[in-house]
């Protein structure tokens, strides 16, 4: 599969991240040649960051959007992202 075929697949225009639950990933990736491709893709991704003079394993807040309180997260990010922040 070529870059182009899997940006499209992520819809890389709307999507900026891919995040993976750890507890799907055990779930489901219960296959072990699976498993070490992907954690071989993200120690790629780990040490190309590192070379880059990039933190290697950023954290991010992830919100998901059936969450009790997620639009209220929502509202405080865009109230912030217009600078009318609280």
């Amino acid at each position: 599969m070529t870059i182009g075929k899997i940006l499209e697949a992520f819809d890389a225009k709307k999507h900026k991240y891919i995040v993976i639950k750890v507890e799907d990933f055990v779930k489901y990736i219960n296959n072990g040649m699976k498993a070490a491709l992907l954690l071989n893709d993200l120690n790629d991704i780990r040490d190309g960051r590192a070379a880059d003079g990039k933190e290697p394993n950023p954290e991010y807040i992830v919100i998901e959007p059936n969450a009790p309180y997620a639009n209220e997260v929502i509202e405080v990010l865009r109230r912030w992202e217009d600078g009318t922040s609280c």
